[in-house]
């Protein structure tokens, strides 16, 4: 087979050198045999003539071979072209009022077949605008009935999102103006610690204290302190009973979603995140100082108790008291300390120089997560 295909290129190639050789033989005998009568009989100009004319030939000849390979090369170095020449002026009228129409038709089917929004889902107040575009999708099947005759383009409505608002539950849109890229549960996680480092910023100064400014009492900080085992509902029920926060509608409804949020196995999502928010802020807001009264009361009843020959383990106030372990007490320090420095953590209690109307403060960081 392969020596078939190398006869037959053999072949091929022989023709053409024949056909070649016979084409210069035309082309040299007449002029060569002009010239040779020329000389016999001394007519000098007929042979400058002839060569004249067979110079200027072969220069139109060369000069008409190289302006077609510039152009061969030139037209084949421009495909791909970066854009489809379609547009008025590229082709003719009548071809480009066809391409036109097909576009256009082709849009309206492209409209046509967009996935639905559910009305039901999206609320009364979308209801009109479901009836616009059940109009306008009316009027625009109805236009290309008639457009697939005349070859006219079909005018298309508005564009409008279809899947409404695109969201990642437990986690913020790159887009979103004050929360972009946030983990919702990192926020959630550190609750717990800002009440307790707000209640603790709160706690009333050691009246025995030398700095500037004073350290906090032991006995209200010790107090105030929340154990590692406590829960956030039974934290907040005991600064309850010392009279820091209050039980009302807004900490109950805080700790549903709080403890909905951060032990369900689902996700939570941004609307559900800010009002939790919004809640924990009402609840910063809602923590006042701790009563030196509740300390001095606490002192008496626990004299009281020593006196009698006890501890005090029916004595509802003695059990506010807490006794740390070393390794509790500097887990709860490092806690607090994570939580009103804000290191480590991606939210921390507002200070006096932050000028925000929020009582704590969001630190967010740049993502490389791709923007959509």
């Amino acid at each position: 087979m392969a020596h078939h295909k190398v006869f037959l290129r053999f072949l091929y190639r022989s023709a053409y050198l024949f056909l070649y050789v016979v084409l210069c033989g035309l082309l040299l005998v007449t002029p060569g045999d002009a010239i040779q009568r020329s000389v016999v009989n001394r007519q000098w100009y007929n042979i400058w003539i002839i060569a004249s004319g067979y110079v200027v030939t072969t220069l139109v000849v060369a000069f008409v071979y190289i302006v077609r390979l510039y152009v061969n090369r030139t037209v084949l170095a421009s495909i791909p072209k970066s854009w489809v020449p379609i547009d008025k002026g590229d082709v003719k009228e009548a071809i480009h009022k066809m391409i036109a129409a097909g576009l256009s038709r082709s849009a309206a089917i492209a409209y046509a077949a967009r996935p639905r929004v559910d009305e039901e889902m999206m609320g009364d107040d979308a209801h009109d605008e479901f009836e616009d575009e059940a109009r306008t999708r009316a009027k625009l099947e109805a236009w290309s009935e008639q457009a697939l005759d005349r070859d006219e383009p079909i005018p298309m409505p508005p564009h409008r999102p279809v899947w409404g608002v695109i969201e990642h539950c437990g986690w913020a849109s790159p887009n979103s103006p004050d929360l972009a890229n946030l983990q919702y549960s990192n926020v959630i996680s550190e609750m717990p610690n800002l009440i307790e480092a707000q209640a603790l910023r709160l706690a009333p100064p050691d009246p025995t204290s030398q700095t500037d400014p004073p350290m906090l009492d032991p006995e209200a900080a010790e107090l105030l302190q929340r154990l590692p085992s406590m829960s956030l509902r039974e934290y907040i029920a005991h600064l309850a009973s010392l009279g820091v926060a209050v039980m009302d509608e807004t900490v109950t409804d805080f700790l549903t979603r709080y403890e909905a949020a951060r032990f369900s196995t689902k996700p939570v999502c941004n609307a559900e995140f800010r009002e939790l928010l919004h809640l924990f802020a009402e609840i910063l807001r809602s923590i006042q100082p701790l009563d030196p009264a509740v300390l001095d009361n606490l002192g008496r009843n626990m004299g009281m108790a020593s006196r009698n020959g006890g501890s005090g383990s029916g004595s509802g106030l003695a059990q506010l008291r807490r006794t740390y372990t070393s390794s509790q007490r500097s887990s709860a320090d490092s806690a607090r300390s994570r939580s009103s420095d804000g290191s480590g953590s991606v939210i921390r209690l507002a200070d006096d120089g932050d000028g925000s109307d929020l009582p704590y403060i969001l630190s967010l960081t740049d993502s490389t997560a791709t923007r959509y």
